[in-house]
C-alpha cells in the first residue's frame, strides 16, 4: 500500500496549524504520518503541538524544528525525516476536505507520474465577498493556472519522495517563489505534473488591505531573488522544451454571487495592482543600471 507523509511548515501561528492538523489526522491510515516543522516558533508553539500529537496516539505526528529561515527549508527538513512513499504538501492554515489524502494515494496507485497538485477552494469572509478578497482570490492561489505552466502552489500538491530528494528539493534561498522555481526545475527533469480533481484544500482569503500588501511585497521579493539565480534562465528554457505549449487544466476558480459592478470594480483593482508592480519593477531595473 501507498505510504503518505503530509509535511505542513508553520511559524508562531500554532492555532492555525492546528486547524489543518484536526482536519488531516482522520484522513490519516497507521501506515501514514503528519510531519509539523516549526520554523523557530519558539518553545510555546512546539509545546503547542506536542500536546496535540499526545491527544491522537493513533496517528504518527512527528514535530520537528527548522531553525533555518523560510517555510523552503521547513518543507526540506520535512521531506528528509519523512518516510512514506509520497510526500504531500499543504500549509498551516489551509483545509484540506475529507477524502484529500486517499485521493492522493489513488492518484499515485492509477498513475505512473511523479506529482500531481489539485484544486485550491477560496473560503470567503464576507458575503458577497470585500473587494480586497475578491482581489486577493483573483491574484493568487489559482492553481489550474500554475499546473497548466507545469508547477503548483505548496498549499496543495504531492510528490514521489524519491523524485523530490533526486531534485535536491526546494531551494532554500529564496523566501518566496520557490514552488514556482522547483516546479520549472522538476519539469525541465522531465517530471511533468497532473491535475487531480477530487484533492481539494480551502484556503481563507486575505480581507485587510494590509495583508493583501504583505503578501504582494512577499512575492516580489521572490521575483526578485529567482531573477538573481544565475542557473534559472537555463533551467526555465529546459522546462519549457520539455513539456511544450501552456495547457488547459479543468475549470477556472468558481466565485459566490455577486452584483456585476463589484465583480467588474475587482478586475480593475487587479489590474491596477498588477500594472503599478510592472512599473515598480521597470523602475527597480533603471535604478540599478544607473548605478
Amino acid at each position: 500500500m501507498i505510504t503518505i507523509s503530509v509535511v505542513m511548515p508553520t511559524y508562531r501561528d500554532s492555532v492555525a496549524a492546528l486547524e489543518t492538523a484536526e482536519l488531516l489526522c482522520p484522513q490519516l491510515r497507521t501506515s501514514d504520518e503528519l510531519l509539523i516543522v516549526d520554523n523557530g516558533s519558539g518553545p510555546k508553539h512546539r509545546e503547542v503541538f506536542e500536546a496535540f500529537a499526545r491527544q491522537h496516539p493513533g496517528v504518527a505526528i512527528r514535530i520537528l524544528v527548522c531553525e533555518a529561515r523560510g517555510s523552503y527549508a521547513a518543507r526540506n527538513m520535512g521531506a528528509a525525516h519523512a518516510r512514506g512513499d509520497i510526500l504531500a504538501f499543504t500549509d498551516a492554515g489551509c483545509l484540506p476536505c475529507a477524502g484529500w489524502v486517499d485521493a492522493i494515494r489513488s492518484h499515485f496507485a492509477e498513475h505512473q507520474g511523479s506529482r500531481v497538485a489539485g484544486p485550491i477552494e477560496m473560503v470567503f469572509k464576507h458575503s458577497p465577498p470585500a473587494l480586497i478578497e475578491l482581489v486577493d482570490a483573483r491574484a493568487h492561489l489559482n492553481q489550474d493556472r500554475y499546473v497548466a505552466q507545469g508547477w503548483a502552489a505548496t498549499a496543495n500538491t504531492a510528490m514521489v519522495r524519491e523524485a523530490f530528494v533526486a531534485l535536491g528539493g526546494f531551494d532554500q534561498r529564496l523566501q518566496s517563489g520557490g514552488d514556482f522555481e522547483f516546479g520549472m526545475r522538476a519539469r525541465a527533469h522531465g517530471h511533468s505534473i497532473d491535475w487531480c480533481a477530487a484533492m481539494v484544500v480551502r484556503h481563507e482569503s486575505r480581507y485587510t488591505l494590509h495583508e493583501l500588501l504583505k503578501k504582494r511585497r512577499r512575492i516580489r521579493l521572490g521575483q526578485r531573488q529567482i531573477a538573481g539565480l544565475a542557473e534559472f534562465p537555463e533551467v526555465r528554457r529546459r522546462a519549457m522544451e520539455a513539456n511544450g505549449e501552456v495547457r488547459e487544466i479543468g475549470a477556472p476558480r468558481a466565485y459566490p454571487p455577486m452584483s456585476a459592478a463589484r465583480w467588474l470594480l475587482a478586475r480593475l483593482a487587479t489590474r491596477l495592482l498588477h500594472t503599478y508592480e510592472r512599473f515598480c519593477r521597470v523602475y527597480e531595473r533603471h535604478a540599478k543600471t544607473r548605478t
